[in-house]
């Protein structure tokens, strides 16, 4: 099912603002004479980068309530837990810039106030957004820490995401990129997966920014599983962000959650899982299927041809010579594979041999035959042919010695012919032959599983592609 898009975070640079920022969102404000509302960002206080982080208490000036500031050098704008009211922290009367909670808070696992260990730190939830571009919509929760500064952990379709503030930038225009464009940044090579607008429909808590519903920021997503670099800009700002992806049961031991939403799909940035022993398996059968291949280059390199022995008719066919063939001294040095290959210049006949492999005492070792035949002609005003003019016959030769080829054949033409044709018979011997089938064998199999890891690996991108 699609992936919710993923905007965020932590917004614009202000130098010496706040530790490690959060995302101005831009605001509509309606403009005067009834002229359509335009973007445009809230007016920031500076504040020294060694400002000291100070927590205040102060009252809410709808309710009275006390709320709890946890930056207030930092902060602009804060809601009441109590009555909804979104106060202007930049006022020295907090005046109430409106009412955004209503009776039907949306569900979400974590909640204002909740504390929790991500990489290394003790966070709070300060803040929570949830946003929405089209019939997609996620949750965006804002951390801090007094040391560490402010975080993001992203909630999309049971999907964690935890976004930090990024010094480094890629050499790519956000603005100018595309769904596909590929670019580098801390060392990675990154994948643009989408680029759009997303709404806030949701807020509540502490922000450096102020923000209400319904309004909107660009942003654009790129990933390394399991990384994810995202933009976020306006016409005269631009931030970055990187995120990393969290296990779901990370984030549930982290806050103490008594469940998580099950993730579905597969995330934007999540990594496939593959276990060690996957891994180890596919490695070493890769190995195997390396060392296969190069014998199989090898078994193609020509072996030591020994023998050239031509064979006339005369000399294998039973009617004219009835003990039939016997070669010339065949000398084997050492154990190995020898070839017998034969050829006959067949033409609409054919010839076929029993052969012998005979030992110095002229006792069979080996025993094995050979076939060739060739037709050609028209039928139905094309042409046709089948057969071959050739034959061949691989078998160990376990002992070095001298042996002897023994053939006796008979020939034809047509199907049963009697009458030979007296082909001349070619016969090569070829030794050091290397099996060609066996390698061809252990190849495939030690390449099954690396193929099917490969497809799963292929699968899962695609899902997350069709996710997103």
């Amino acid at each position: 099912m699609p992936q919710a898009n993923d905007a965020r975070k932590m917004g614009f640079d202000n130098p010496g603002k706040q530790p490690q920022g959060a995302p101005p969102v831009a605001r509509q404000v309606p403009a005067a004479s009834g002229k359509p509302p335009v973007a445009r960002r809230a007016r920031r206080r500076l504040v020294k980068r060694q400002a000291r982080v100070k927590a205040e208490r102060i009252g809410c000036s709808s309710c009275g309530a006390p709320i709890e500031v946890r930056n207030m050098n930092a902060a602009e704008m804060i809601s009441c837990s109590y009555c909804g009211s979104v106060l202007n922290l930049e006022s020295d009367k907090h005046e109430v810039l409106n009412k955004i909670l209503t009776d039907q808070r949306p569900h979400a696992p974590l909640k204002l106030g909740d504390k929790g260990k991500l990489k290394g730190v003790d966070w709070e939830v300060i803040g929570r957004l949830q946003l929405k571009d089209g019939v997609d919509k996620w949750e965006e929760f804002l951390l801090f820490n007094p040391q560490a500064g402010y975080a993001w952990l992203q909630l999309d379709e049971g999907h964690w995401v935890f976004f930090r503030k990024s010094k480094n930038k890629p050499g790519v225009g956000a603005e100018n990129a595309f769904v596909g464009q590929r670019f580098r940044m801390l060392g990675k090579q990154f994948k643009v997966v989408e680029k759009s607008a997303a709404r806030i429909s949701y807020i509540e808590g502490e922000f450096s920014y102020q923000a209400q519903a319904g309004d909107t920021m660009n942003y654009l997503d790129a990933v390394a599983p399991p990384l994810m670099v995202s933009a976020e800009w306006s016409a005269k700002e631009l931030e970055w962000l990187v995120g990393e992806y969290v296990v779901p049961q990370t984030v549930k031991e982290a806050f103490g959650l008594q469940s998580v939403p099950r993730p579905i799909g597969v995330g934007k940035c999540q990594p496939l899982s593959t276990p060690r022993w996957r891994s180890h398996l596919a490695w070493a059968f890769g190995l195997c299927a390396a060392l296969f291949l190069v014998m199989l280059v090898g078994s193609m390199l020509p072996g030591r041809e020994t023998n050239v022995i031509a064979a006339g008719p005369g000399m294998y066919l039973k009617t004219d010579s009835p003990q039939g063939f016997l070669s010339a001294p065949i000398k084997v040095e050492k154990a190995n594979i020898m070839q017998v290959e034969f050829s006959a210049p067949v033409d609409n006949s054919w010839v076929y041999l029993d052969a012998l492999l005979l030992d110095e005492q002229k006792e069979p070792v080996v025993t094995f035959s050979g076939e060739m035949s060739y037709y050609h002609g028209y039928s139905g005003g094309e042409s046709w042919s089948e057969g071959s003019r050739s034959d061949s016959e691989v078998f160990l030769v376990d002992k070095p010695g001298t042996y002897y080829l023994a053939l006796q054949g008979q020939g034809g033409q047509g199907n049963y012919g009697t009458t030979p044709r007296r082909e001349t018979v070619t016969i090569r011997v070829t030794q050091g032959v290397w099996l060609q089938r066996y390698f061809v064998i252990g190849l495939i199999f030690c390449l099954i599983f690396p193929v099917l890891e490969f497809v799963r690996r292929r699968k899962f991108e695609a899902a997350r592609v069709e996710d997103d």
